[in-house]
């Protein structure tokens, strides 16, 4: 079964439709909450997989969620993490936006303003994204990097040979470390540790 919380009801909503239309409702559960208070929402070790993507940018304190999904977590389970990645936003501003001075300061810069919503978003150094893990208790055993370069190319996405030849292309460059390091996007698969200078909650 999969559990999936979201703190917006009209996100749970449309969740809700796809499971319908891809008969997976009856294999779904659907929980309004906040990720800053997992423990009032799951019990410690309740999953063996936890999905965390494009939510960890829009948190005061990332690092404080970070240890509230370890808790989540079976001593064997894994952890998916999607992040935006501060160099990918360099290169972005560099060649997206032609803007050499806002590329510069995205070195480093703490956040970016999203271009869809117009707001800050927060960026991740991949190093203090890596030692942040550490700190959590968290062990990093995969690193890929995620629209190395589909933000900059033009594809049809409605030809399925051109979006299938761009998606192969992507799979291969973001397997490569040289890549991924200037990826739009740094996805992290990591497992719990058991150390006992992990920091704990106070």
């Amino acid at each position: 079964s999969v559990d999936l919380l979201d703190s917006s009801d009209a996100m749970l909503d449309l969740a809700r439709k796809d499971a319908k239309t891809e008969a997976l409702a009856d294999r779904m559960s659907f929980c309004r909450g906040d990720a800053n208070r997992l423990s009032a929402a799951y019990q410690p070790c309740s999953f063996d997989v936890v999905v965390c993507h494009n939510l960890l940018e829009y948190l005061d304190d990332p690092f404080a969620v970070l240890r509230g999904l370890r808790r989540l977590l079976k001593s064997n389970a894994m952890v998916s993490l999607l992040v935006r990645n501060r160099f990918g936003e360099v290169v972005k501003s560099a060649i997206k936006g032609h803007n050499l001075e806002l590329a510069k300061a995205a070195l480093s810069a703490d956040a970016v303003i999203d271009s869809l919503y117009g707001q800050p978003v927060r960026v991740f150094n991949p190093d203090d994204l890596h030692s942040m893990l550490e700190r959590g208790g968290l062990e990093v055993i995969a690193e890929r990097g995620v629209r190395v370069l589909s933000d900059y190319l033009t594809c049809d996405a409605s030809k399925d040979e051109d979006y299938r030849r761009l998606f192969d292309f992507e799979l291969l460059l973001g397997a490569q470390p040289q890549f991924t390091a200037v990826a739009r996007y740094t996805q992290i698969i990591a497992r719990p540790v058991c150390r006992s200078d992990v920091e704990r909650e106070p």
